[in-house]
């Protein structure tokens, strides 16, 4: 429609489809000498092909006024004229606010002209939003306190605007009638003559649920579905499932395969808990933004994260892809921090980074942590150097968060994606036998002169671990060595070399040498992804709690185990979990698992000992 201006990027979205649908169908008409193809297109298949196209448009975070409903703070949108606009939150003590009472406050010792108070400001931008509606302006605020069953009314501000409205636009002694909106969607007054009159349509209530729901809490269903139109029976099955026959569940397809990638099992092995529910939930994104974390709108004082982390690691790489360019590993035109410094620019011109004064302190900080950085990276990079072969990324099936530069000159592996069959347990428990195809990609590997393989670990941390052991950033690299171990062609291309990862820290470098044979690699990923889709329990093993209690069943040895350890560990986690302080793992009631000493070993030991078939060698410089 021409009003809803938002809908073209929909429009557009299904005539692209039907670029694609074209050449299906051309494709489909050369083939249609072959036996058995039929020269057209089934009006089901296009019927589907238009719903997937439809169900990938996606929605967007900091994109205003361009498509849909735009959900905003007050402060950026209220000059903004839209047709329709909700406020929320307008009950007393809420809104406008209450003016800063702070001795720092030079405002309350002499006002000048041109001092502006909280709830000032905010009364302005009120009626700023109020001139920018075009239609429809909806109110709201919260009008009882029910732990402290008290009634609150709007604020002034809603009060004066009443008064207004009652004085200047409505007929003499009418007077603007404020409507309480009921707690239940299947609630009588959404029923009622009245829901809709020339006033107000706040009463309407537009789901087919609620209103069955009223039906039959008041005993009225049957015979509102004895004289509900033939047309409708359809609709209002979806409302009615059978659960007549027990346990009976539909056969699973075989030819589904399910697609698991390097990011999600090494956050199933940090946390398990969380991870596991989002998976099995159907929540998990698996194109994350960092950590799915939105930006604040208002300019910070300081950088957070994940602002702080990527100042700190894009111009990283951004620098390593200007070595990719020049065809090798070799000084390049621009330095870490000139290349920082356009990083930081271009946050800024977003309002993600500090302003003014502030923002001098917070760009010379991250800028020193950059520098030190890239000094720390340059030992290995002049390792790499001197080396033959140098790969600026290896690829097993789909790689999903690696970016390559156009100018990159270095080679790239790519291998097929690793395909399993395990067993595992649904959420009833019963074993189910599962394909499985494994995804991920290792950036910056190069093979040195003494037929070792080796690659580089970016971190965004601080710290250097204390410990002379690996910390959580080796889960994702070394599971990805697995990946190319269990493929033949990544094996041939790999052959039975170790491999050293080199994890960057900000003033270390620690290395990490592992030698795993491909029995071994191909044995735990099987345990790891059978637990991985395991809908059956929940186990609360998350690596960092479980790998530094006192008792460590991933670095014993056989001969040092007893069943003294074993209560004692467990024991110890029963004390790490009373102090979980997440209420989404929480919720979830996890179970700490009464071979949890041995469960933690065979998940965890090969990141610390290689398993039984290698070795780990710490080499700090």
């Amino acid at each position: 429609p021409s009003d809803l201006r938002g809908e073209a990027a929909v429009q557009q979205s299904l005539i692209e489809a039907f670029e694609d649908l074209k050449i299906y169908d051309e494709l489909l008409r050369d083939w249609s000498g072959q036996e058995g193809v039929e020269p057209n297109l089934d009006i089901e298949v296009i019927r589907e092909f238009i719903k997937t196209s439809l169900r990938s448009i996606s929605g967007g975070y900091g994109d205003y006024l361009t498509e849909g409903v735009t959900i905003s703070a007050l402060q950026p949108m209220r000059p903004i004229p839209f047709r329709i606009v909700y406020v929320l939150g307008m009950e007393e003590g809420a809104f406008p606010g209450q003016a800063d009472a702070s001795s720092l406050d030079l405002r309350l010792l002499k006002r000048r002209i041109g001092d502006i108070s909280l709830p000032e400001r905010n009364c302005y931008l009120f009626l700023e939003m109020l001139l920018s509606v075009r239609d429809k302006l909806y109110i709201s605020f919260v009008g009882k306190d029910l732990q402290k069953d008290r009634i609150i009314q709007p604020c002034s501000v809603v009060n004066q605007l009443r008064r207004y409205v009652e004085q200047e636009i409505l007929p003499q002694g009418r007077p603007f009638s404020i409507i309480d909106i009921p707690l239940k969607g299947s609630s009588e007054r959404y029923l009622a003559k009245d829901a809709l009159n020339e006033t107000s349509d706040v009463l309407i209530n537009y789901s087919l649920a609620d209103r069955i729901a009223f039906y039959r809490e008041n005993d009225l269903w049957e015979e509102v579905a004895a004289n509900a139109p033939e047309e409708m029976n359809e609709n209002l099955q979806a409302f009615f499932p059978d659960f007549s026959v027990e346990g009976e569940r539909p056969q699973k397809d075989k030819r589904i395969v399910e697609k698991i990638t390097l990011k999600q099992l090494k956050k199933f092995l940090e946390d398990p808990v969380s991870h596991g529910m989002k998976r099995h939930l159907g929540v998990y994104d698996e194109e994350e933004t960092i950590e799915e974390i939105t930006l604040r709108e208002d300019e910070p004082f300081y950088s957070e994260f994940p602002v702080d982390y990527n100042l700190k690691i894009v111009p990283l790489k951004l620098w390593l892809d200007i070595y990719a360019a020049a065809g090798g590993i070799k000084a390049g035109e621009q330095t870490p921090e000139e290349i920082y410094g356009r990083v930081y620019e271009s946050l800024q011109r977003n309002s993600t980074t500090p302003d003014g004064a502030f923002a001098e302190l917070d760009k010379n900080g991250l800028r020193d942590d950059v520098s030190a950085r890239a000094g720390t990276l340059s030992q290995v990079l002049t390792e790499m150097e001197s080396d033959e072969e140098t790969y600026r990324a290896f690829f097993v099936g789909e790689g999903t968060d690696e970016q390559i530069s156009s100018t990159n000159k270095l080679p790239i592996e790519r291998f097929d994606a690793v395909k399993l069959t395990v067993k595992t347990a649904d959420s009833l428990g019963e074993e189910i036998e599962t394909r499985v195809e494994l995804h991920g990609q290792l950036p910056w590997v190069w093979k040195d002169q003494g037929g070792d393989w080796n690659a580089v670990v970016l971190t965004g941390s601080g710290k250097t671990p204390k410990k002379k052991e690996p910390d959580k950033y080796i889960l994702e690299p070394l599971l990805f060595w697995m990946f190319c171990l269990m493929r033949d062609d990544g094996r041939h291309r790999v052959g039975d070399s170790r491999i050293t990862f080199h994890v960057v820290y900000k003033e270390e470098v620690k290395g990490w040498t592992y030698a795993i044979s491909e029995g071994a690699a191909r044995e735990y990923m099987g345990r790891l992804v059978s637990d991985y889709l395991n809908q059956e329990k929940i186990e609360w093993l998350p690596f960092e709690k479980v790998t530094s209690r006192s008792i460590k069943p991933h670095k014993l040895a056989d001969e040092e185990i007893d069943e003294a350890k074993r209560e004692i560990f467990h024991a110890q986690l029963r004390d790490a979990y009373a102090e979980e302080k997440s209420f989404l793992i929480r919720l979830a009631k996890p179970i700490i698992p009464d071979d949890a000493f041995d469960k933690v070993r065979d998940r965890f030991q090969i990141f610390f000992t290689g398993e039984i078939q290698g070795s780990v060698k710490n080499k700090t410089r």
